[in-house]
């Protein structure tokens, strides 16, 4: 098993050599992650290797959203206001080939839930919001997360941030 550490992605970290098997997610890390961190557009935080904190091996993007209560399954809907609701975009995320498999992809989930449920409790906001890549990410999103898809939208998907307190707690 390996080592890992979390944080919010700076200029020292080398992100040239991260190849998830993904271009989308790989040149959003290599061209755009920083730039946008720097300028508040969204957030990234990396995951290093503990012997090589340098070298990024994980990462995900949250922004701050929205969502309407129309667009909530039924099971999510009470006790939620009938105006948009805060919350949180899993923007990106990706893991480097070499760790794929391995529960990266789910920690690094887990820890943008629990940064996310951080922030809520000091401005508010009750829901991760991920729009999965493929229907076998969105499938995992659902086995691993218990999200749940948005409306006729079936690889947009959210969770009640509560979610990852309770695995947190566990």
């Amino acid at each position: 098993m390996f080592e890992w550490t979390e944080e919010a992605l700076k200029s020292h970290h080398d992100t040239s050599t991260f190849e998830s098997g993904n271009d989308e997610i790989n040149l959003y890390l290599r061209r755009f992650a920083f730039r946008n961190h720097r300028r508040n557009i969204s957030k990234t935080f990396v995951a290093c290797l503990r012997t090589d904190p340098q070298v990024v091996v994980g990462y995900y993007t949250l922004v701050p959203a929205e969502l309407s209560l129309d667009d909530l399954p039924g099971r999510m809907r009470p006790g939620l206001p009938r105006y948009p609701v805060g919350a949180y975009r899993l923007a990106r995320l990706g893991v480097t080939r070499a760790l794929q498999g391995q529960g990266l992809g789910r920690d690094l989930v887990t820890a943008a839930g629990l940064r996310a449920l951080e922030i809520a409790d000091q401005i508010g906001g009750v829901l991760m919001i991920v729009d999965a890549m493929s229907e076998d990410l969105a499938d995992w999103y659902q086995r691993t997360f218990k999200m749940e898809p948005l409306g006729d939208r079936p690889l947009t998907l959210a969770v009640n941030l509560r979610t990852f307190q309770q695995a947190d707690d566990a």
